[in-house]
């Protein structure tokens, strides 16, 4: 005689996942990548000196989660942690390798709102409860962006006055939805 699962305990996802993937993703890709880096400098490979290069660890953390999420266990966390991880390792890389200076503030520093918006906004969209207030701080994030980049070519003063209303009407708008439940 076989064994079925009953239809309430069958899931399509992370439920059946162990929690430890990500963590083994993003490890095993970063030990993969150093030690690759490692064997061609020991093979006599002229490589650049790794320190200046430490945000690619960042960035391959990132691509270990997005690897998880979209290979693995489609848990939402790791779409975030992909997102935040592959923006913050750019912004970081370019950083260290000279690309932008680090006194040139409104060329990079938007980017760090922006990847933390998207990584919200990422999460919400693929979360099967929608958070709405992933939702409210991920375009908060991306139109602080948009207006940290933005004072060069529109007043600042207009830029914040519309995304505050935007954000202020979403919140007024949850109070009065969550009392009509």
């Amino acid at each position: 005689m076989t064994e079925t699962t009953p239809p309430s305990s069958q899931s399509s996802g992370s439920a059946e996942v162990p929690g430890w993937t990500r963590i083994s993703m993003v490890f095993g890709v970063i030990a993969l990548f150093l030690g690759g880096w490692l064997l061609l400098d020991f093979a006599g490979v002229n490589l650049p000196r790794l320190g200046r290069h430490w945000p690619l660890f960042v960035i391959l953390g990132g691509l270990g989660s997005l690897v998880d999420y979209f290979a693995i266990s489609r848990r939402p966390g790791a779409l975030g942690f992909g997102i935040f991880g592959l923006g913050m390792g750019t912004i970081f890389y370019c950083l260290s390798t000279g690309c932008t200076n680090m006194t040139a503030l409104g060329d990079w520093g938007p980017g760090v709102p922006l990847v933390v918006g998207l990584a919200l906004l990422g999460t919400w969209q693929v979360s099967s409860t929608r958070d709405s207030t992933q939702l409210a701080l991920g375009v908060f994030g991306i139109g602080l962006a948009l207006a940290g980049w933005g004072y060069q070519y529109v007043r600042l003063e207009l830029l914040w006055a519309a995304l505050l209303l935007a954000v202020g009407g979403f919140f007024i708008w949850k109070a009065f939805n969550r009392r009509q439940k």
